[in-house]
């Protein structure tokens, strides 16, 4: 039991070593990073189908679905070490995930509700308003956290001469 221990210490302790061995270039913290925002929001147009359709349960499982990525990924780069000691980019990276969270509990979760009270595909007038401003907020808030994120990467892409690959 105690070999197996040790073992699987062994693994993760590789593992750490691992990830931070491939992160101490520029480019390859930069990667590491979008790669985290791409997993966590990458399938969000599962949800925006299943939203068109008006499909509350198909919606659900895929905003719950996303939403547990999106908490993977917080994760990951809240532990991230800052690159060069510059909190900076990760700290924008971070608070971007955090938006996105807070969207897929709350806001989308509403969205789904609203959803269940459509009959044959049509939702009542007033959910349909609430519909509407929820998805309005969503984007009017998100520009808000992105600009700020896009200010951020900018900066460190200019910073530390990150190549982007077109």
């Amino acid at each position: 039991m105690r070999k197996i221990k040790l073992l699987g210490f062994v693994f993760f302790l590789t593992l750490s070593f691992q990830s931070r061995a491939q992160i101490k270039t520029a480019q390859s913290y930069y990667e590491y990073v979008i790669g985290q925002i791409t997993k966590a929001v990458g399938n969000d147009t599962l949800l925006g189908h299943a939203l068109l359709d008006m499909d509350q349960h198909r919606a659900d499982s895929a905003r719950l679905v996303i939403l547990f990525q999106i908490n993977k990924s917080y994760q990951t780069i809240k532990e991230l070490e800052p690159f060069r000691e510059n909190p900076v980019f990760r700290n924008a990276t971070a608070d971007l995930l955090f938006f996105y969270k807070t969207v897929f509990e709350k806001d989308y979760a509403r969205l789904v509700v609203i959803l269940s009270h459509a009959t044959y595909g049509v939702l009542p007038d007033i959910e349909l308003r609430e519909f509407e401003e929820i998805l309005n907020s969503v984007d009017r808030r998100e520009q808000i956290v992105k600009s700020e994120f896009d200010k951020e990467r900018t900066e460190f892409i200019e910073k530390y001469q990150v190549k982007l690959e077109h």
